[in-house]
């Protein structure tokens, strides 16, 4: 979790997944003694009211039948808003792209997306993320190691690989995480 480095010494992170398969992912290199993840769903988390200081989700609400709930339980179990952490010029962003992967993956953007999503894989190239190489400069500018890197990095190329593994089977559905949603804030 490239997070974690970022924050005091005191933080802990809580990662929530309805799959246990992405938590295993989210679990390696982390520190077990600062970060705990648990099963649960983005519209039901499994924690009490005010339970933390900052909440934050990725390419999530995108995957969501009710997002709107889901934006109720991060407010739910956040302390305060933003402002009340002593953050203004709170900013909320938005890109709207999405081009959905469903079989039998016969429209047409569908076939380009996974044919230049397959083009991209043999490459080494994240539809996610980008680069290996410009994702390293990222990391390494971050003041990551590049031992963190690695291992991080493989868990993309795992993810890679099982997204082109079904595809090829033909049971691989996603609608394809380009809604993204930035919020941000800065402390004057």
């Amino acid at each position: 979790m490239p997070l974690l480095p970022h924050l005091p010494a005191q933080a802990r992170l809580v990662g929530v997944d309805r799959e246990e398969a992405f938590l295993e992912l989210a679990r390696e290199g982390t520190d077990p003694l600062r970060s705990t993840f648990v099963v649960g769903t983005a519209e039901n988390l499994p924690f009490e009211d005010a339970s933390f200081d900052l909440v934050t989700c990725q390419l999530v609400m995108i995957h969501l039948a009710d997002p709107m709930r889901a934006l109720a339980e991060m407010r739910r179990v956040l302390r305060g808003l933003l402002v009340e952490a002593g953050l203004d010029e709170v900013m909320t962003y938005t890109n709207d792209r999405a081009i959905p992967i469903h079989p039998p993956y016969e429209r047409a953007d569908t076939k380009v997306a996974i044919d230049q999503e397959r083009a991209w894989y043999l490459q080494g190239v994240s539809v996610l993320c980008g680069s290996q190489a410009d994702n390293l400069r990222f990391y390494e500018a971050g003041e990551g190691t590049r031992d963190d890197f690695d291992r991080e990095w493989a868990a993309v190329e795992r993810w890679m690989t099982a997204v082109q593994e079904g595809i090829a089977r033909g049971d691989y559905h996603s609608a394809r995480g380009f809604v993204m949603y930035l919020v941000s804030g800065r402390n004057t």
